[in-house]
């Protein structure tokens, strides 16, 4: 029950926008991992810039999501609903338990060679877990200003500390491996910082015109990076704008250099505004995005099953063209919206009799 006795508010509908954009990034996972481990090195120059921007994009906003997507649930339990914040936290921690064990699960079909293998979803329940005590700090402005000058600043700290984290790497190899993996929290919590500002402003817009406002602005804001980057980064010199030359290391994992980290955001917030406008305000469906979207976790890990140990090691699948490989690749994009669309249709009724499950052994009213 809400405060004062009432019965709660009925939970508002999911976004179809945030759940497309979901749905693109883990579209380009499944687009990087076929070209990794699909695509014959032979094929040509194409390959390695397209594992490259698959790649860099991917994980980002999923990250950005992340950030989004707790603040959504927090304003929705916590305003709406009038729950207190520590049953917001467990469900928190539960959800990042249950990405743990779809890593795990990862890690011995995917691998096994590898106990830190599923380095996306191991670097997602960790910005879950440091990403939930700062939620409260969303209701107030202050608080807000506050998470996003702290994004910045854990970028700029973390280019700072490199030389001393890969001395300490160096020394410290295990404890390296743990903390410095694909997208670690430092510096990557910058952009979960970023969504959680993002999804509190899309959860207490009050009319569209603001949303409307809100989002014209960031894509906006996003397009005049994106274009001062295009304009100013060819004549830098050594080449160092977005890509690998202009990059940084550290524990042999990459993290994005100043522009290229300030390009993959601006590029994060044009497809967010883009989202937006075809989505919810055109009335685009989208509906192999929102699928893929929604069923997220299921499709990265049957992805991952599908594309290395039965791929790429049992089947031994080498795809010396691009015609082939674009093929194979739709197909399997294809395959997985199917699942998903099934995976959807049947995750109610398994809840249900969960419930009803619990509720006859006792365990729920």
């Amino acid at each position: 029950m809400a405060p004062g006795g009432s019965p709660p508010a009925p939970r508002p509908p999911r976004l179809a926008f945030v759940d497309a954009l979901r749905g693109l990034a883990v579209s380009l996972m499944v687009v990087n991992h076929t070209a990794r481990w699909w695509l014959a090195p032979a094929v040509g120059l194409g390959r390695q810039p397209l594992i490259y921007a698959t790649m860099a994009l991917a994980g980002p906003t999923f990250l950005f999501l992340v950030g989004v997507s707790l603040a959504l649930g927090y304003h929705r339990a916590a305003v709406i609903e009038g729950r207190p914040f520590a049953t917001v936290a467990g469900r928190n921690v539960r959800r990042a338990a249950a990405i743990l064990a779809a890593g795990a699960v990862v890690n011995v079909l995917v691998f096994p060679e590898d106990v830190l293998g599923a380095r996306v979803l191991v670097s997602i329940a960790f910005m879950i877990l440091v990403a939930t005590p700062l939620l409260p700090a969303l209701r107030s402005r202050p608080g807000r200003a506050a998470l996003l000058a702290l994004a910045p600043a854990l970028y700029v700290a973390f280019v700072w500390c490199l030389p001393a984290l890969a001395a300490w790497s160096r020394l410290h190899p295990l404890r390296a491996a743990v903390l410095f993996r694909e997208f670690p929290v430092f510096p990557w919590l910058a952009l979960v910082l970023l969504g959680l500002v993002a999804g509190w402003t899309e959860a207490t817009a009050r009319d569209r015109w603001r949303r409307d406002r809100w989002y014209a602005g960031l894509g906006a804001a996003g397009a005049l990076v994106l274009l001062g980057i295009a304009a100013l980064a060819p004549g830098r010199a050594g080449g160092r704008g977005p890509g690998l030359a202009g990059d940084l290391t550290l524990n042999d994992y990459w993290t994005a250099g100043p522009i290229t980290a300030a390009a993959l955001t601006a590029a994060i917030l044009v497809l967010l505004a883009l989202a937006y406008a075809t989505i919810e305000r055109g009335g685009w469906r989208a509906g192999p995005l929102v699928g893929l979207g929604r069923a997220a976790l299921l499709v990265y890990v049957v992805h991952l099953v599908v594309v290395a140990p039965l791929g790429a090691r049992a089947g031994g699948v080498v795809l010396r063209g691009w015609g082939p490989y674009l093929l194979a690749t739709a197909w399997l994009l294809a395959g997985l919206g199917l699942l998903a669309a099934g995976w959807l249709l049947v995750r109610p009724r398994l809840r249900a009799l969960a419930r009803a499950a619990g509720a006859a052994a006792g365990l729920a009213p």
